[in-house]
């Protein structure tokens, strides 16, 4: 009797716990895909600023 009931108790248990893992996953792709546009978008950025730092300062330090 007590053997069904364990049997019973930790089948369920594995399903939920399944369960509440695939839904984590999917949520951990998405936080992953929204986190890695926003790095590539500060990436852009910073590529642009370096380019127009260094712009500026060959612009000043080359002859006319």
């Amino acid at each position: 009797m007590f053997a069904d009931a364990h049997a019973l108790a930790t089948e369920s248990f594995e399903r939920r716990l399944g369960d509440e893992l695939a839904k984590m996953r999917l949520e951990i792709a998405a936080t992953l895909a929204n986190l890695r546009s926003d790095v590539l978008k500060w990436c852009f950025l910073f590529w642009i600023g370096q380019l127009a730092a260094m712009s500026a300062i060959l612009s000043l330090m080359l002859p006319r």
